[in-house]
Formats: C-alpha cells, structure tokens, sequence
C-alpha cells in the first residue's frame, strides 16, 4: 500500500503537531505533499514533504486541500495556532487548486462551506467519521485524565468522577477512569447509554440527577456540547475539585460561576494534538486516505518510520 496514494497533489494548511505527521504519513503513501502554516515537529525529523513559502505555493495545482480538523472561523482563517500570521482562505487563493479539487475538514463553519461551493469545489467533513472519532476519543480521554491529575491534591483511585455523556468520548474516557480505582457515575439521556453504563459496572445517572450525582464528586467531565453544568450544579460540588470540559468550544460549563466558587475549570478542546500528536496524526491520516481513495481497497497500513516510533512509545517524543 506504500503507493497507494501515487498521483494525489495535496496541500496541508494549518494545524498543530498532527499535520506533520500526517504530511509526513501520506507523503509516504505516495501522495506530493506541500504544507503551510503546519507547526514544525521533531515527530518528523526528516519530513517527506515540501514545507511551501506562501499559501499560494502550497495551494498550486493540488488534487486536495486538507484543512485541520478544527477547520477555520467565521471569517475562513484556518486554525494554525503555531504560525505568526493569520493564514485566510479566499476565492481567489482556492483558485490556485486543480479544477474539481476536494477539500478536506473536521467540521465546516458556513462560511467555508459557502466558499467552497461558490469555488466549484467538493467538500469532506471528517467530524463525524466514526473511525476517527472513536480512535480520538482515546488521547482525547488520557489527557482529559492527565488535566484532572494536574489539578487534584488526591488521588482519581477512591475518588468520585463524574462523566457527563456517554457518546464516543465518554464511552471511551469512563471505563479509563474505573481502571484507575476511580467511583464512576455516567450521567446520560438516552436509556441505551445509561444500560451500557450499567453493563460496564458503572453507576447510570439521568441526566435530571445531575446535581445529585456532583456531590462528593472530586473529578466532572463533559462531553455535552450544551450549557450542563451553571451555577445550581456547581453548587453540588463539596471540597476540591476541577471540571475538565471536553466539548467543542464555548463548552457546556459556566466558567464564571466556576471561578467565583473556586473550582478550577479547564476547557480543553483538541487534547489528541496537545497530548499525543504522534498518535492522533496517524489515525487522521489513515481516515484523510481513506476519503481521497473514496473508501475503497481499505486504508493504509502505517508508515513504517511513524508506526515504527509509535510502537516503541514515541521514542522522538511528543511534543505539547
């Protein structure tokens, strides 16, 4: 498969830590691979890609754009949290790429999705690939389980946790928590997610237990992308404690009111790139070649320099 993706021109815009690895993953595969605004990595010490001068250099003629999964904001910057300059998507600047071209991206903002559309171009969300979103979920869930580490003066193993959610992420982050020693309450809608919750030795809690389930708690995670957790819930919480919101930005937590009564809340979007890039870069690129090669013949193996690394635990290091 190390050729799989011979005849591909893709251009890598933007991102942290995980788009060198995937630059470097699907150069591999075959695909000429030009990035810019990618945040330089030692994860990639000899990178199999041509880092581009300007936005224009990277977009000429590429069969694809691939964006970070965290995609661009209302006003199409991408997100390149590493690069000192703004890095802006224009008709003009899509122009550059190869008629019928693909674009690539977690999730897009309407204004994306409009001017690719005006572009000509064919748009690819990644956000709710099930593939991805599963294997994220695991650095998602060690570096949620790392935060709260951070913050406690007790151990997670005796202590009460609390996972608000129990889709991809919390399905995944919850039993995590159980192996540690910790007391594990799963607050959720659906009766199927509380069953689950119930078959994995966890205690299921309806989503109007909520503050019920907070007391005593020393660890609350949500995954709800949703206002769960105002002042009346941050009320239940007694002693030390840190909430670590998962969910997509603004995140489902009043951090005011958290503040206010002292309790260290940490919105943590895009823990797969801070905690484990290596990792996460892999997964997304599989799931990239995946979509460029319409889902069929199967994905790719990995890399075998990266995959390599990864098995020995990261020996180049990961990075923050």
């Amino acid at each position: 498969m190390r050729e799989a993706l011979a005849g591909h021109r893709l251009a890598l815009v933007g991102g942290d830590a995980r788009e060198a690895v995937i630059a470097h993953t699907l150069s591999g595969w075959g695909a000429r691979v030009r990035t810019y605004a990618v945040e330089f990595t030692t994860l990639c010490p000899l990178p199999g890609f041509h880092r581009s001068a300007s936005l224009e250099e990277a977009l000429d003629g590429a069969t694809a754009l691939v964006l970070p999964l965290a995609g661009t904001d209302d006003h199409c910057q991408v997100y390149a949290p590493a690069w000192g300059e703004p890095v802006r998507l224009t008709t003009p600047s899509l122009g550059r790429l190869a008629a019928g071209a693909r674009v690539l991206v977690g999730q897009a903002r309407p204004a994306l999705r409009e001017l690719v559309t005006g572009a000509g171009l064919s748009l690819r969300e990644l956000a709710d690939d099930d593939e991805l979103a599963i294997l994220n979920a695991i650095p998602t869930a060690e570096g949620a389980i790392a935060l709260a580490m951070d913050h406690l003066p007790v151990t997670l193993h005796g202590a009460r946790a609390v996972v608000i959610g129990f889709g991809r992420t919390g399905s995944v982050l919850a039993p995590m928590l159980r192996g540690l020693g910790a007391r594990v309450a799963v607050v959720a809608r659906q009766p199927r997610g509380l069953a689950l919750a119930q078959a994995l030795g966890l205690e299921p809690v309806p989503f109007d237990g909520l503050p019920g389930a907070l007391r005593d708690a020393v660890a609350v995670f949500n995954t709800v992308p949703a206002p769960v957790l105002g002042a009346r819930e941050l009320d239940a919480l007694r002693g030390p404690a840190v909430v670590v919101d998962l969910a997509s930005r603004p995140g489902g937590t009043d951090f005011d009111a958290a503040r206010e009564r002292g309790i260290a809340a940490i919105l943590a979007p895009g823990l797969p790139g801070r905690r484990a890039p290596l990792t996460a870069g892999l997964n997304q690129a599989r799931v990239i070649a995946r979509a460029l090669l319409h889902d069929t013949g199967g994905p790719p193996e990995p890399a075998s320099t990266l995959a390599g690394a990864e098995k020995r635990g990261g020996e180049t290091g990961h990075g923050t």
